[in-house]
């Protein structure tokens, strides 16, 4: 026998053989762990373990489990228990730093892949012949807290799942001697997974020998065999990988019903709603009533908001702690060095290690111990890792001898007393461990292999035959012959990942819904790889799916809308927004923090190679899909995805110097996106609609096929001269061509779609709304609050700023003088808003909006909107958004020009030069705390410069007419549609406004979001507090609110023409000429600038004795207007004198010469 000495010692410990039957599991084993769940019934029928000491090579090692059964509620009563919360966290600090400490060696020296170590090939022996049984596991949970109404439970089965070790026919086998590849099976049988909603509860019974039955009679056993995996150790001639693992899984079905969704939503809730009350556990009350317990319950929330809310800023804040907090991470930097350098550091540097990682949290500990890492190679200090071991290791390389005096030796025996490799290696006589090394196959002393990098250790193959996702008695989709493969090379740290999905198809109500286009192909082929032989890239993403169409299906539609209907509750959109804070809390802290610059030449090449090919929307007269009937087709286009080295020149245009270009060019991930052949088509028929697929300029298209081509480059290095994320390409033409019948027939598909049961009215809770003005008894109680919070924030300031720094802040009530001075902080403000860091850098091009109306198959009507444009760039102090709007045109080809009848008739036109805009517009926004606010952007918030060209408006009187006459007509025919289902017309009405202000929230949340970036509403709020207190303190002298604008608009119509005809020729024209206007709003007032230079009109009709019926005298401007509304509180307004005014308007008018003329009155009054 081997290792003799170790085996009394062992069979002490273990016994042999372990027989355990009919063991209950208390209902205290998991209080410990305060989890939300707690055990209410656990049993198990039989544990055997059997472990052949004496005979470990030659017989099994058995571990046998029979009739597991457990019940789990939720857990309502968890006491807070601060030693038990302090050694938890610390725990996890300690995980996460020991986790980060690795990553840290594993970057400086990278592991390379070494020769099975003694102790994996003692593992590998012990699993060559374990066996394994497990039998009748049911674990299940039961809810009846979450919705009273309606409890649900959810649980695992499982019948059986054997591991054998077999032969390489895959029969059961014991190996009895060395071998180089061993099998084993894994048979699992009958797993299923379960959740009933209004279930009734077993925990509810109180004999537990009835809970044990009903537990072992709901274990699912149908006939359900997955298939095998086996391992494979490392071969000869690198042809074998070390694990080779195939599972096959014949089919696997996901259902989900209405009721199971909503208690899974509730049950989400309901955890969030646990993992918020840990934050006040500490707080809260030892209760489970609040009957009798009003006074405690209110003590805890008063708690708990001022301990978490109040004291907890106002003592993050102090300076005293703000200085023993930089003085404890100096420190620890200090003794981490000395830990990572020295061999004894002494127990004053151990001390100080475990105060800071006991006081301090797990990020500013990793940036404490970056900084000493650091401060090691700046100093050219020796890591302990990098140290000699002194003669003694010198020694063992040559004698086998140990490294470490017999002090350290009996001290590391006495550490590692349960560690049964240590004991081997302590208590083994050398014969013992040869008999032993032979038994396991392992030679002492051999040198680490050095794997080549082609070869691949590691294989798994996954095919799955059928994946169903079935939701209740409505859509069943499934998935066939799906597969996986996956490749490891950790000699070169590569993996390859292959996975594809031949087909897919989903039944609604027993009706086809998706399928292939081109089924003899995989509906999708997935690939990814990292470090490649071929080295022509890093990492590499490749996905190509196929043509599907889809086919709709409304009954079954609405029924899975009505399933997937959350329940009424607003619980999670509120921990979702609370997510999304904490998230953009964490980001900022991470990038102020944490940001290093990264070379460009040591930036890997990502490579990605999209391919979706376009997927067919079929939307059919009635909602059920019918060949004969009207089709709607909206085919969704090509997309690719595509890493391109191309740049545009036009991105990178403004960099002058070519060397310069070419780094930053290279510094860029590029990535272009690519939308081809979009397309809407209405047809009588499916077989018309789907045969003008392929026809551009077909009759039955709605928009014609258009794409976009965009561009999106992101850089890999931090540079304030570069944009971190910069977008730009063209977006599609939209090109829309619809008549008066096609509308009709459009409008009749849409009403006789049927349409998901309208949900019940839920309250809306607006969590952004603004709180109520408190009444005047409230305020009174709010005041003295107030007061005693400005006492404490005043001494509070004092403490934070420092005497010795107090005067670094200017005091602008003083202003400077000196224009040079002036001029130098002006030049340095514009150095610097140049030098801002751009977040985002947007330029986007649309060639052409275009709307076609017809009337039968001629047109009516077109209305277009070319060369539009807008540039956009979100900066560290500011946003810019430039616009610009080529032209706008609408067209009546019936009708000629009213000056020259070769041409069609213009409603509206502009005439403008070539590359001339219509329309430009410039928005900025800037942030209040930018420390130029003041100079450069003129102490204004948001400023907008609007320009507007040439525009030209023809007024046909045959051509409104016919506008007008076409519109009635097609009005009333929709009318008419209304008239024959008037509850159908509402329904589709309503449903129609609901989406619309739906959008119209969501783009003006959007718009407020953006508007409100950077806004410092706390600045705002501390600076009228100091303000209402009367303080000339620093931050009050430094920004003036009276003086901010909030917004300034500037805007300039230069030339508008209106021209006034008939069919026989114009009739009279207008003309005028620079519209100026400004707009100044301040906290305090508003002011408004208005003018108009010129105006005139003429008599264009043929032999007129008076050409000019109206024109200006002189050259003044015809208008101007100074109008300034003042704002006032109304305390203000008691203290008004009366020279003060709540409105000044100053209105001036040039002279105006007026022709009056009888028979052009008449005749614009019979047009």
């Amino acid at each position: 026998m081997v290792f003799e000495t170790l085996v009394a010692d062992l069979l002490n410990r273990f016994l042999g053989d372990v027989k355990l039957n009919n063991l209950e599991i208390k209902e205290t084993a998991l209080d410990e762990l305060d989890l939300p769940i707690k055990l209410k019934f656990g049993f198990l029928d039989k544990l055997v373990l059997k472990i052949p000491w004496k005979n470990l090579y030659t017989e099994p090692v058995l571990a046998n489990i029979d009739g597991l059964y457990i019940i789990a509620v939720p857990n309502k009563g968890v006491v807070y228990n601060e030693e038990k919360a302090d050694k938890r966290d610390q725990e996890t600090k300690q995980k996460e730093l020991q986790r980060l400490e690795e990553n840290r060696k594993n970057r400086r020296k990278p592991k390379d892949p070494t020769a099975d170590t003694f102790t994996e090939k003692m593992v590998a022996q012990v699993i060559k012949n374990l066996q394994v049984t497990i039998k009748n596991i049911h674990i299940r949970f039961e809810d009846k807290y979450t919705n009273r109404h309606r409890p649900f439970v959810a649980g695992v089965t499982l019948e059986g799942l054997n591991f054998q070790t077999t032969d390489e026919n895959w029969k059961a086998t014991i190996l009895k001697d060395t071998v180089k590849i061993f099998h084993k099976l894994i048979s699992m049988e009958n797993l299923a997974v379960y959740w009933n909603s209004d279930a009734k509860l077993i925990s509810d019974l109180t004999d537990k020998q009835e809970i044990r039955k009903a537990l072992e009679e709901t274990i699912t056993t149908n006939d359900n065999r997955p298939e095998d995996f086996k391992y494979k150790s490392d071969g000869s001639n690198w042809s074998i990988p070390k694990i080779d693992l195939n599972v096959g899984v014949k089919e696997l079905a996901l259902a989900i019903g209405r009721f199971q969704y909503q208690d899974i939503l509730l049950f989400l809730e309901a955890q969030e709603r646990f993992n918020t009350a840990t934050r006040y556990l500490k707080y809260r009350p030892n209760l489970v009533d609040y009957h009798g317990h009003y006074r405690e319950w209110w003590h805890f929330a008063y708690q708990s908001i001022l301990e978490e809310n109040i004291r907890r800023k106002k003592r993050n804040w102090s300076w005293e702690r703000m200085k023993a907090h930089r003085k404890l991470v100096h420190a620890y930097q200090d003794a981490w060095v000395q830990k990572q350098t020295e061999k004894n550091p002494g127990s004053e540097v151990k001390g100080i290690i475990e105060k800071a990682e006991r006081e301090l949290d797990v990020f500013n500990l990793n940036v404490a111990r970056q900084q000493g890492e650091m401060k090691i190679d700046r100093q050219g200090l020796t890591r302990l890792e990098d140290q000699p071991q002194g003669w003694t290791a010198w020694a063992k390389s040559w004698w086998g001898g140990s490294s470490k005096p017999k002090e350290q030796q009996g001290q590391q025996h006495h550490e590692h007393d349960g560690d049964i490799i240590g004991k081997l290696q302590q208590e083994m006589t050398p014969e013992e461990k040869q008999r032993l090394f032979d038994a396991i196959d392992y030679q002492e002393n051999t040198p680490p292999t050095d794997y080549p990098k082609e070869y691949i250790e590691n294989k798994i193959r996954v095919h799955l035959t059928t994946l169903a996702i079935i939701v209740e008695e409505a859509l069943e989709l499934k998935f066939n012959e799906l597969s996986a493969n996956v490749e490891q090379r950790p000699s070169a740290r590569a993996l390859h990942v292959k996975s594809a999905i031949k087909s897919l198809q989903m039944v609604g109500d027993g009706q086809p819904m998706l399928s292939m286009l081109e089924p003899t192909q995989n509906w999708m082929d997935f690939e990814l790889e990292t470090n490649p032989l071929s080295g022509e890239f890093d990492s590499g993403v490749f996905l190509g799916i196929k043509p599907s169409i889809f086919k709709y299906h409304a009954p079954a539609v609405n029924t899975a809308i009505d399933v997937f209907k959350p329940p009424e509750s607003v619980r999670l959109n509120q921990l979702t927004a609370l997510a999304l804070a904490r998230y953009e809390d964490v980001k900022v802290r991470s990038v102020t923090g944490l940001q290093h610059a990264h070379a460009v030449d040591q930036k890997d090449k990502l490579k990605i190679r999209i391919k979706i090919e376009p997927t067919t929307v079929v939307i059919t007269e009635s909602g059920v899909f019918d060949e004969q009937k009207p089709n709607l087709i909206t085919e969704l286009g090509l997309l690719t995805i595509d890493t391109t080295d191309d740049a545009s020149a036009e991105a990178y245009k403004d960099i002058k110097d070519d060397r310069h270009r070419k780094v930053v060019m290279a510094a860029y991930d590029k990535f272009q996106f690519k939308l081809s052949n979009i397309q809407v088509i209405f047809a009588e028929d499916f077989g018309k609609a789907m045969s003008a697929r392929n026809v551009k300029d077909s009759p039955y298209h709605v928009l014609k096929p258009t794409g976009l081509d965009i561009g999106i480059h992101k850089s890999s290095i931090e540079d304030l001269s570069m944009p971190k994320l910069r977008v730009f390409g063209d977006l599609p033409d939209i090109i829309v061509h619809i008549s008066d019948k096609r509308l009709i027939a459009l409008m009749k598909l849409a009403l006789s779609i049927p349409l998901p049961a309208a949900a019940d009215s839920e309250p809306v809770i607006d969590l952004a709304a603004p709180i109520a003005e408190p009444k005047a008894k409230d305020r009174a109680k709010m005041k003295a609050i107030m007061e005693v919070n400005e006492l404490e924030e005043t001494n509070e300031e004092r403490n934070i700023i420092p005497d010795e720094k107090r005067n670094i802040i200017p005091d602008e009530s003083q202003p400077d003088s000196d224009d040079e001075k002036d001029k130098e902080r002006s030049a340095e403000d514009n150095k610097r808003i140049r030098e801002q860091q751009v977040q985002i850098d947007v330029n986007l091009k649309l060639n052409q909006i275009g709307v076609y109306v017809y009337r039968g198959e001629q047109e009516v009507v077109n209305a277009s909107l070319r060369r539009f444009g807008c540039k956009f760039q979100m900066r560290t102090f500011d946003m810019v958004v430039k616009m610009h709007l080529g032209s706008l045109t609408i067209e009546q080809p019936e009708f000629k020009n009213l000056y020259d009848p070769s041409k069609t008739l213009f409603v509206i036109d502009n005439p403008l030069a070539e590359g001339d805009d219509l329309i430009t517009m410039t928005f900025i926004q800037a942030n209040e705390e930018s420390p130029f606010f003041a100079t450069v952007y003129k102490n204004t918030k948001q400023s907008i410069d609007f320009q507007f060209k040439k525009l030209n408006v023809t007024l046909h009187q045959g051509a409104l007419a016919e506008i007008k006459s076409f519109g009635e007509k097609l009005q009333a025919e929709i009318a008419e549609l209304h008239k024959k289902d008037p509850e159908k017309a509402k329904e589709f009405s309503d449903n129609l406004d609901r989406v619309n202000r739906k959008i119209s929230r969501q783009i003006s949340e959007s718009m407020l979001s953006i508007a409100s970036h950077g806004s410092g509403k706390k600045k705002d709020e501390k600076i009228k507090r100091q303000v209402r207190r009367g303080e000339k303190s620093a931050a009050a002298a430094k920004v003036d609110i009276s003086r901010i604008i909030d917004m300034y608009l500037n805007a300039h119509v230069h030339s508008l023409n209106v021209d006034i005809g008939f069919n026989e020729g114009p009739d009279t024209s207008l003309k005028i000429s620079d519209i100026t206007s400004t707009v100044s709003m301040k906290p305090k007032d508003m002011t408004v600038t208005a003018g108009l230079r010129e105006i005139t009109m003429k008599d264009e009709t043929p032999n007129a004795l008076h050409k000019k019926l109206l024109s200006v005298g002189g050259d003044k401007e015809v208008f101007h207007m100074d109008f300034t509304q003042y704002n006032r509180t109304a305390e203000e307004k008691k203290h008004m004198s009366l020279s003060d005014v709540d409105m000044s308007v100053k209105i001036r008018f040039a002279q105006l010469r007026f022709v009056f003329l009888n028979l052009w009155v008449n005749r614009m009054l019979t047009w």
